[in-house]
């Protein structure tokens, strides 16, 4: 089951029972002289953290959407990137990872220590020409009020370089786009209702809607070209080739 489905209550209760054991069967004398009332308070006390304000993978995703997270510009394909940045997540000894190949993304989180929470962290891989892939790390802390965390999105990024750099043989040095830094994201060409565009990304779902929320009425891949015919936002309502009418995220298309 998902990280972000219907299983994230579940997925709590296992991540909290876990904390709880780590912190009633810590090995000093105090633990050992704690009653049952006090074991308890601390339960209740987790779970009620969790419900005012853990980070769920979800809220990665929304987080993303909201232009939030550290993007770079790299010299390799996005195929390069996609495992370039698994091989990350296993460096940094991820759990497992949720893969949305289709829509560009990945999540995952990073397990919970007795000096931190985790972390829950997501990688979008975003092509911007055929050599080059824009990738952006997102880092939630599972807990909003933990001071500390063992993972940032500059740390991913470094790792990203070094991982780049032993799999293609080269450095993998984030690109200058236009003049910004390596970070900023490359402007999208202006697109007007008439415009045949083409998919850049290796697959792309298109949706009932203007936004992730509408379901999935077809898929379309790298090269594949839409004529725009509504725009709302940060998406385009298009017809595929085959007469088909929804709406593609505008980012995946040029």
């Amino acid at each position: 089951m998902g990280f972000g489905g219907k299983g994230a209550v579940s997925g709590y209760e296992e991540f909290f029972s876990r904390k709880f054991k780590l912190l009633t069967h810590w090995p000093s004398r105090e633990a050992g002289q704690m009653d049952s009332r006090r074991m308890k308070i601390m339960g209740f006390l987790l779970i009620g953290i969790c419900l005012t304000g853990c980070a769920t993978l979800h809220d990665v995703v929304q987080s993303k959407e909201r232009g939030e997270g550290t993007s770079r510009v790299y010299p390799v394909n996005a195929d390069q990137a996609w495992e370039i940045a698994k091989t990350v997540f296993r460096w940094e000894r991820t759990e497992t990872v949720e893969e949305h190949r289709s829509e560009g993304y990945m999540l995952t989180s990073s397990e919970e220590s007795l000096i931190s929470w985790g972390a829950m962290i997501g990688v979008w891989i975003e092509p911007v020409n055929n050599d080059s892939t824009r990738v952006t790390f997102v880092v939630r802390r599972k807990n909003p009020t933990e001071l500390f965390i063992s993972v940032t999105e500059a740390m991913f990024h470094d790792d990203f370089e070094l991982a780049g750099r032993i799999k293609t043989g080269r450095f993998i040095t984030p690109v200058p786009v236009a003049g910004k830094s390596p970070s900023a994201a490359p402007e999208q060409p202006t697109t007007s209702v008439g415009d045949v565009v083409t998919v850049t990304w290796t697959f792309a779902n298109v949706r009932s809607g203007a936004g992730n929320d509408f379901s999935v009425i077809a898929t379309v891949k790298q090269g594949d070209r839409l004529t725009v015919i509504g725009e709302d936002r940060d998406w385009f309502n298009v017809r595929l080739e085959n007469g088909q009418v929804g709406w593609i995220d505008s980012k995946k298309v040029r």
